[in-house]
């Protein structure tokens, strides 16, 4: 499987990205500068986007990569017990072990698999 790359527009200011309501729009609605550099069809701002069905359908396809995703948070839980309080990963947590297994049942099934996301240099929302 090929990595895929999807160009995405957006404000340059980082208000909106010209995607469903807005694909259409040639200026952002909140800040209202042009999403075209003027006299072409380029975007005066833009980024790439892998989409994450795409990032682990790739990890998953390759058998060493595979194994490590199956097995490595069953791993650490398998010796929880045995740790007397240090912390190798998140896994041997406190809160993720009470919380995430314990209280809402999760990680039980050896492909579960858990996200983390950093937003260092995101905006989310502009206000």
């Amino acid at each position: 499987m090929k990595i895929r790359p999807q160009l995405i527009h957006c404000c340059y200011n980082n208000c909106i990205v010209f995607t469903g309501l807005y694909s259409d729009a040639a200026m952002c609605p909140f800040c209202e500068e042009k999403r075209w550099i003027e006299g072409t069809n380029k975007a005066c701002k833009s980024f790439v986007h892998i989409s994450l069905i795409n990032r682990l359908q790739i990890q998953y396809q390759n058998p060493a990569c595979s194994r490590v995703l199956v097995s490595y948070c069953q791993s650490l839980s398998q010796s929880w017990q045995e740790l007397q309080g240090e912390l190798r990963d998140v896994f041997d947590g406190e809160l993720f072990r009470k919380f995430h297994v314990d209280e809402l049942g999760l990680f039980k099934d050896p492909h579960d698999v858990a996200l983390h996301m950093s937003l260092d240099g995101v905006q989310i929302m502009n206000m």
